[in-house]
Formats: C-alpha cells, structure tokens, sequence
C-alpha cells in the first residue's frame, strides 16, 4: 500500500518533455533572442554569445510572464567550442533540469525545446557526434531542425542535457567552410562545458 502511494505521489521525470517545456524560457537581449532554460531554483542556463556584451536579460514563461535574470558567469570564445552563460534569478524556477552523466552515443535520440524564431518549440532527432573532422568546428552535432533563436537551448538525451544549442552545422571541404541549412541540425557547447561553468560557481 506504501508503495502505491509513493509511486502516485512522484515527482515528474525531470528530463521529460512536460519537465523541459516547464524549464524553459524564451530570453531577450539588446541584439537578440533567444531561449534559456532552468538549471536550478534561481539559476539558468543560456548560449555565452546571448550573453555577451550584455549583464540583464528579461526572460518569458510559456505563459507570457516576464521576469528578470542577471549575468553571473559566460564562457564564450570564437576560437573555442565553449558557449555557455550562467544567469542568476529571484524568480523561484522549481529544480530544473538534470544533467545526463556523459555525452549521448552516435545515433541516440536526442530533442530541444527551445523558441525558434520566437515561437515555442520541441524538435527531435539524433545525435550525430562530429560530422566534420577534429580540426574542425562541429563537433557535436544533432540532426533536429533548428533557428534562430533556439540558441542557448538546451539539447536532451534520455539522460538528461547533455548540451547548450549554439549555432548551425559548419562543415569545411575543398571550397571552403559551408553553413549547413538549420533543417539538417544544429550544434551544442558540450556537457563538460556546463558542468565546468556550474562548479566554478559552487552550484554542483
């Protein structure tokens, strides 16, 4: 009898697409949108390049409530894969998304929910690991479409996240680099990119 009623009484499974809808926000900056997402009670997680240059971002729940969220921390470098910025909120946000153990397999399903073009969003696909050798840029990449302003997604296996949506697929052959339609996926700053950023701050 016990365990019947702690089974109904559970908590939702926090990397389930109810739980990420929950956790995510679209975010507005000076010169962009974007969306960030939950990462603990007052603490989100969005794309370092949302971040830059910028220290306050108004944030929008799924239904149309605003709020504030201050820059704490950003990791962001164009000569480096790492893209993350940590945000800081008196806004109560529940215990937000958990974070998968490692990096999803080649071939793993994987989804973001995120506001593309503004507008909300859950996309699918798989994860095609590094689709363009390790010289260069996109190293950790998956196949479900994406656009402008899902940066700062984040990216979930059945794990958990395991990755901050950043920017398109960028592949480089004899012509040179080419910026691959959002329709074939998009990249992430990896897991070791968030757990870095979330240590230095004392949140893991």
């Amino acid at each position: 009898m016990l365990a019947l009623l702690l089974s109904a009484c559970q908590l939702p499974d926090p990397v389930a697409p109810s739980a990420a809808e929950d956790a995510t926000y679209k975010i507005l900056s000076e010169d962009a949108l974007g969306t960030a997402w939950a990462v603990g009670p007052h603490n989100l997680i969005t794309a370092g390049h949302i971040c830059d240059g910028q220290d306050r971002f108004a944030l929008v729940t799924t239904r149309g409530i605003r709020f504030g969220a201050e820059k704490v921390d950003l990791d962001y470098d164009d000569d480096t894969v790492a893209d993350v910025c940590l945000l800081q909120t008196e806004r109560g946000l529940g215990p937000g998304l958990s974070l998968a153990q490692s990096m999803p397999a080649v071939g793993d399903a994987v989804y973001f929910v995120g506001y593309p073009q503004g507008e909300w969003t859950k996309s699918e696909g798989a994860y095609l690991g590094d689709v363009d050798g390790p010289a260069a840029w996109s190293n950790y990449t998956f196949s479900a479409p994406c656009d402008r302003g899902a940066s700062g997604s984040a990216v979930l296996s059945d794990e958990g996240v395991f990755g901050v949506l950043v920017r398109l697929i960028v592949t480089e052959d004899a012509t040179g680099f080419r910026v691959h339609s959002g329709v074939e996926g998009c990249v992430v700053t990896p897991l070791p990119d968030i757990q870095t950023i979330l240590q230095k701050n004392h949140l893991r």
